[in-house]
């Protein structure tokens, strides 16, 4: 491969490594909430009164867990992991 040949090379290469780490940093920037938006469905939640609810949490801090709460009569009754 001549000298010229193999700049473009490993440019394109550099290029596409910067594209496969910033594209997936982009996409989940884009899907948080921002705090007046999550201000605003908290209130959504608040003003419907939703007392019987189950919600999956998932954790990762090292290991991936996830957990089942479940909340009746807006108390907790059960966590299940």
């Amino acid at each position: 491969m001549n000298p010229i040949a193999a700049r473009w090379y490993f440019l394109a290469l550099a290029v596409a490594g910067l594209a496969a780490a910033f594209i997936p940093w982009m996409y989940a920037n884009r899907r948080q909430l921002s705090k007046k938006e999550l201000q605003a469905a908290k209130e959504l939640w608040c003003s419907r009164h939703i007392l019987d609810y189950d919600i999956k949490l998932q954790v990762e801090d090292g290991e991936k867990r996830v957990s089942l709460v479940r909340v009746r009569k807006g108390s907790m009754t059960d966590v299940m992991d």
